[in-house]
C-alpha cells in the first residue's frame, strides 16, 4: 500500500479530457452543452500537490495511523523525490540533466543490490524465490556489460 497519494496527476493528461482537470486551452463539452475554458497547469501546482501529500503523511503520523513498515518506503520516495529535483534544478542543459538521470538510475540500483544482499545475508529474503534466478542472469548480463564498457581498448 502506497503511503503517498499519486501526487504525479497534475504532470499528466489524460486521453480524454475530464471536466475539472487542467488541460492546456482546451474547450471541454460538459453535459448540457455547458462549456469550459480550462488552462494550462500553474507551475505552483504540483508544489501544492506535494505540500497536501506531506500535510496527509503529517497528520497520519500524529495520529498513529501510520503504519511502521512503510516508513521506510516513505522516506526512500521523499529521497528519490528530493534527489530528482535537485538534478532538475542545477542542470544547466538537456545533456546535463540526461547525465544526471543515468547517475541517479545507477546509484538506486546499487542502493538496491546492496540491500537485497544485506537482507539476503541476514534470511530477511528468503533464498527460494525463483525471480533470484532471473536477478542472477541479469546481474551476471550487466556485469558482462560493465566489463566490456569499462576495459581499456586493446
Amino acid at each position: 500500500m502506497s503511503l503517498l497519494p499519486n501526487v504525479a496527476a497534475p504532470f499528466g493528461r489524460p486521453a480524454v479530457p475530464v471536466p475539472g482537470q487542467c488541460l492546456s486551452s482546451t474547450i471541454v463539452r460538459l453535459p448540457l452543452s455547458k462549456e469550459v475554458r480550462m488552462t494550462a497547469p500553474s507551475a505552483s501546482d504540483p508544489v501544492l500537490a506535494l505540500r497536501s501529500a506531506l500535510s496527509g503523511i503529517e497528520q497520519r503520523l500524529a495520529s498513529g495511523s501510520l503504519p511502521g513498515e512503510g516508513l521506510e518506503d516513505l522516506k526512500s520516495a521523499i529521497d528519490d523525490v528530493r534527489l530528482r529535483l535537485w538534478g532538475v534544478l542545477t542542470a544547466a542543459n538537456r545533456d546535463e540533466y540526461q547525465l544526471f538521470r543515468e547517475r541517479f538510475r545507477i546509484r538506486r540500483a546499487t542502493e538496491i543490490c546492496h540491500g537485497l544482499l544485506a537482507d539476503l545475508r541476514t534470511s530477511a529474503v528468503g533464498s527460494s524465490h525463483r525471480e533470484l534466478g532471473e536477478l542472477r542472469d541479469a546481474a551476471q548480463a550487466l556485469v558482462t556489460q560493465i566489463l566490456r564498457g569499462t576495459r581499456p581498448p586493446v
